[in-house]
């Protein structure tokens, strides 16, 4: 933990992703990183409604928080009592899956109802939905695949370059981990995939989005 802190740390100051700033990506990834902690091994369903709660204050913070909260689903669905079928409703519902999952999804929606909730009496509503709907669907849709995918390398380029020490370490990191812990090794590149997915959306890739990736390579790096 301490020196996947420490390469997190150092990572996200480069000036590729504008580390120096505070950008609203920081402030998705300290509850979601506080909900991949508490699901990374849940002993029940109390641990998952609070890893709920923390990916749905994410989501709260941002938008592509959603990726995240989706990415705890997902793990739920590989972690947890997985000799149980999902083609099997009679063992799915009865298993410990089944509560961790409607645990967890209450955890996500909760703080997603308050907010709604919230914006509804206080007459901001419209505002609210414009802004974080609206107005993000049209700024999302400027761009095409070719050009998205032109901008992304030549934002991702500069990361990559920044941050090669710790790519290199994170890629020995996974290479290590596939030998002796397969559950360490898809948990890493679920969540970097998840935090490349989180910089996608309209496929406009500006510097501090690259925030998103570096907790699961800074894990990899740690690892390594």
């Amino acid at each position: 933990d301490g020196w996947s802190a420490a390469f997190f740390a150092i990572a996200s100051l480069a000036p590729s992703v504008l580390g120096s700033t505070a950008n609203a990506e920081h402030f998705v990834l300290l509850p979601a990183m506080a909900g991949a902690f508490c699901l990374w091994d849940p002993k029940g369903w109390k641990q998952c409604l609070v890893g709920g709660l923390c990916m749905g204050l994410a989501v709260t913070m941002k938008q592509q928080g959603v990726f995240f909260a989706g990415f705890g689903f997902v793990w739920l669905l590989f972690k947890l009592d997985s000799k149980i079928s999902l083609w099997n409703p009679k063992g799915f519902f009865a298993s410990l899956r089944m509560t961790a999952l409607l645990a967890y999804l209450a955890g996500v929606f909760l703080p997603l109802a308050g907010m709604f909730v919230w914006m509804e009496m206080s007459g901001t509503f419209g505002n609210f939905w414009f802004w974080c709907f609206d107005y993000a669907r049209n700024y999302g849709g400027m761009w095409g695949w070719g050009e998205g995918l032109q901008h992304f390398w030549f934002k991702f380029k500069s990361v990559l370059l920044d941050h090669a020490p710790v790519f290199a370490l994170g890629l020995f990191g996974c290479l290590a981990a596939w030998k002796r812990n397969r559950n360490a090794f898809w948990f890493v590149m679920g969540l970097t995939a998840t935090g490349f997915m989180a910089t996608a959306p309209g496929l406009i890739f500006r510097p501090h989005y690259f925030i998103f990736i570096l907790p699961g390579v800074a894990l990899a790096a740690a690892m390594g």
